[in-house]
Order: C-alpha cells, then structure tokens, then sequence
C-alpha cells in the first residue's frame, strides 16, 4: 500500500511541475506576483516578457518531472535499476539548469530596462539536489548488493 501511495505522489508532484509553468503561459499577469516572489526583477515587465520567462521554467520542471516518473518506475519495480540512475542524473542536472534559467528569465525580464541587470544565485538548496542524486544511487546500488 505504501509503494503504491508514493508512486502516486510522485506522479502527481510530476505532474504538477509540468502545469506549474503553464499558468504563466495562460494567465501572465496572475504569474508576475509569483515570479515577483522568486526572482528578481522590474515590476513593468510586459506580459510577453512574463510569457517568453514562463517558457524557461520548463527548462528546470521537465527534467525534474521525469526524475519523479523514473524514481515512481524503481518504486513500483526495484529491477529497473536504470530508472534510478536516470533519476540522479536528471536530478543532478536541476541546479545548473535552475542557474543558467534564472539568468535567462532575469535578461528577459529586465531586457526593457536600461542597463538589465543580472543575478545569478548559487545557494545550497542546488548542494541539496547534488546529495539527493548521490543518495539515489547509493540506495540503487546497495539494493542490488542485498
């Protein structure tokens, strides 16, 4: 039952990062209070500006949306083992990704401004997602050696 409940969640958290970005696709002044609280940036950007960033967040949701599909595959079948290694790797990938979308989404964002400026913001919530990788395949591996 337990297995079940977690795969669920997972497909649902997968899920959920893919419409995540979507809103600001459909609905971009409703999304500007949201990207307003990430990240930095003129608060008289236009609704094409807030769309075309909306489009970089899928560039950190996606990989982080299959890592959540592939984890939910090992769950429910601990012999693809493949599923875990694929998770770690796309999970790996999220903080660069997230650096280099956020300088992204801060140029397009502030590109109507003179002089744009640009932040790019390393934290240890990007550590976090490194260890989550390793611990994936140290589980992985330590289950096949059992």
């Amino acid at each position: 039952m337990i297995h079940k409940t977690t795969v669920v969640i997972l497909l649902i958290a997968a899920i959920s990062l893919l419409v995540y970005p979507f809103w600001g696709l459909l609905e971009p002044e409703s999304f500007r209070v949201e990207l307003a609280d990430h990240y930095a940036y003129d608060a008289s950007a236009t609704s094409t500006q807030i769309v075309n960033a909306s489009y970089w967040l899928y560039f950190t949701n996606l990989p982080l949306s299959f890592a959540l599909v592939f984890l939910a595959v090992y769950i429910r079948n601990s012999s693809h083992r493949w599923c875990a290694h694929a998770a770690s790797v796309l999970i790996a990938f999220v903080p660069f990704a997230k650096v280099y979308a956020s300088a992204e989404m801060g140029f397009i964002l502030t590109s109507h401004t003179p002089g744009p400026t640009y932040v790019i913001e390393v934290s240890t919530e990007g550590l976090l997602y490194l260890l989550l990788a390793l611990v994936i395949v140290a589980m992985s591996k330590l289950q096949r050696a059992a």
